[in-house]
């Protein structure tokens, strides 16, 4: 059974790794167009590296004593988030005249933040329901590998917490407020140095 859980997740994983290199490739060739943003380029690096160290962990899942509907549930549930974090850091490139990394990240971030927290939130339900099935695992092994995912969830939850997001992403006046980006604390920077 092992051999087919891998296949499946070979696939999402595939897919989700074509979205972020394709994306790269694509921007590449329009590098003439592009405004570039580190912050994006980041948090795409970002997804790339989680879904590798989630596809090396996926060895771990050979050791699972028993495969059920359930079990198999409980892995795409942290597979499929993975899938999301992957295509929503890609940005479509079209043939507009400026391709704005700064301006999608900004319009994109909450639903990129809200895909990271699902997936650190359901690999923490996989970890919890799996701590059983895994050969040498010994009972109080997986709160070892949940300390490692809480505080990257807290981050995510407080970058996109309920207080500042609404059901249509940011409401407008709390962004600049409640979560400034860098660009906004050196503006208000500046203008407390100019003031003394």
């Amino acid at each position: 059974m092992f051999q087919h859980i891998t296949v499946l997740f070979s696939f999402v994983f595939a897919i989700a790794l074509t979205h972020v290199l394709s994306c790269v490739s694509k921007l590449i060739l329009a590098r003439d167009r592009v405004r570039f943003s580190g912050l994006h380029a980041l948090w795409m690096l970002n997804a790339l590296v989680v879904l590798l160290i989630n596809w090396i962990s996926i060895w771990l899942l050979e050791t699972v004593k028993h495969w059920s509907v359930g079990e198999i549930m409980v892995q795409l549930g942290w597979a499929i988030p993975q899938y999301f974090t992957c295509s929503l850091t890609s940005m479509p490139v079209g043939n507009e005249q400026v391709i704005d990394m700064p301006a999608f990240y900004e319009q994109q971030r909450p639903v990129l933040f809200s895909a990271f927290a699902a997936m650190f939130a359901m690999s923490m339900v996989a970890n919890f329901a799996d701590r059983n099935n895994f050969e040498g695992w010994k009972p109080g092994d997986w709160i070892g590998a949940e300390l490692l995912v809480l505080p990257m969830l807290i981050a995510r939850w407080w970058q996109v917490g309920p207080s500042r997001v609404g059901c249509n992403g940011p409401r407008p006046g709390l962004r600049s407020r409640s979560n400034p980006g860098f660009s906004s604390l050196v503006t208000l920077w500046r203008s407390k140095l100019r003031s003394y």
